[in-house]
């Protein structure tokens, strides 16, 4: 539980735990937990970690600060793979 207090993702966080946090989440916390995540501390792909949040958007990010924050990181994601495939 959160308590008022802002979650540090840890490296080891696995994706479902992730989810679930930002699921029970107020939109600071969300914002904080978005801001911290990166394929690398969820150990996914970048393809794979972009895939979940197209999947979570619609029905958990719906408030400010996190929306801003969701869609910054999801533009960021969606140039890195264009970079990627185009060299």
């Amino acid at each position: 539980m959160f308590y008022g207090q802002v979650v540090v993702t840890p490296p080891s966080m696995t994706e479902a735990s992730w989810l679930m946090q930002l699921q029970v989440a107020n939109p600071e916390q969300q914002d904080a937990l978005l801001s911290q995540a990166s394929p690398m501390s969820l150990s996914l792909t970048t393809t794979t970690f972009l895939e979940t949040l197209r999947e979570i958007q619609p029905w958990m990010i719906r408030q400010e600060p996190a929306l801003s924050t969701y869609w910054e990181l999801r533009n960021r994601l969606e140039q890195s793979l264009k970079q990627e495939r185009h060299g």
